[in-house]
């Protein structure tokens, strides 16, 4: 999810944001203690919860979809849903 989506959610959710998603953006985590690991699993949750409507969801996906060269569309290939023959 992009950094502005997340601001714009939260915004329109009324979820208050902690400061390592907002102004200290990006976030310092660091992977060689799990300290870090723990801060990224607290810090990714609260951006999730932005997610509240049908709206946000849509965004969210359509932004995927629209933003090929993104981070998790290296890792997902985002395509469309079809019926399967049966």
């Amino acid at each position: 999810m992009r950094h502005t989506t997340v601001l714009d959610l939260a915004l329109e959710g009324g979820v208050v944001l902690p400061d390592s998603l907002t102004d200290e953006w990006p976030p310092q985590l660091s992977a060689a203690d799990e300290k870090g690991w723990f801060r990224f699993q607290r810090l990714y949750d609260i951006a999730r919860s932005v997610l509240k409507t049908e709206a946000g969801v849509r965004r969210l996906l359509l932004e995927a979809h629209n933003y090929p060269k993104t981070y998790v569309s290296r890792i997902f290939a985002v395509r469309p849903i079809t019926a399967q023959a049966t």
